[in-house]
Parts: C-alpha cells; structure tokens; sequence
C-alpha cells in the first residue's frame, strides 16, 4: 500500500508547481517533507501490531527494496513524495482486519496531512505577502 503527499494534489496540476519561484518552491518541499516525515510517524503510531512487521516496513528503507521494506519516494520537481509498504497484508489493515486500529486509519493520516500541508503552505504564502 503506498499513500502519497503531494502539493500538486492540492492543485491538481503539476504546471502550477512548475512555475512556483525558487524561493517558494524551497519553503514548500520543506513543508511536503516535515508534513509527510509526521504521516510516517502517525501511521508507525496507529499500526496495528501482532509481530510488528508492519510497522517496521512503513516509510523509509536503504536501495535495493525487498518485498518487505518500505517505500519511500521523493520527487522534488513534483513537490511530492510517495511513503508506503510493500508487506501484502497492510491493505487489509487499514480495511479494518485488526481490531487494533479502525477501518481508514492510514486513509484518514493521509487526509490529515494533505490538509495540514495546504494550511502549511497557506499561512506562508500569507507571511510572505
């Protein structure tokens, strides 16, 4: 299961990101990388856990991935990064399989964070005004 954090996914067009002035577009990666960094902790947090494979393989791993590692993707020029799992049973985690977490816990961090990031990203546009 991979979530993603992406400004482009606020605007819904990666042009726009394109054509943010270099000032800004620092700020804002800053912003997608502190934002997602605290998703990754979120979901590690609500993980369900029974032999902690799940939650060890959220997020960051070291090239060459194996099926049990995480995923983690940056993509700077898009603005957004890509965290995930490759462990199969995760989708059904966060269906609601485990009694340890409810159903949409990973879906409802990832709706919490791109809000967070759009406040984020509103109020330093607003300072920078």
């Amino acid at each position: 299961m991979k979530t993603s954090i992406e400004y482009s996914d606020l605007t819904r067009e990666h042009q726009q990101a394109a054509q943010i002035p270099p000032r800004m577009r620092r700020g804002i990666w800053t912003r997608v990388r502190e934002v997602s960094f605290n998703a990754e902790r979120y979901v590690k947090i609500a993980m369900p856990v029974d032999t902690g494979r799940a939650r060890a393989s959220w997020g960051h791993s070291t090239p060459p991935a194996s099926p049990a590692d995480g995923i983690w993707e940056e993509n700077e020029r898009d603005l957004s990064i890509t965290q995930g799992s490759r462990v199969e049973y995760i989708e059904q985690l966060n269906q609601g399989s485990s009694q340890q977490a409810p159903a949409g816990f990973i879906d409802a961090i990832e709706r919490r964070a791109a809000e967070e990031l759009a406040n984020k990203i509103a109020d330093d546009m607003a300072r920078l005004l």
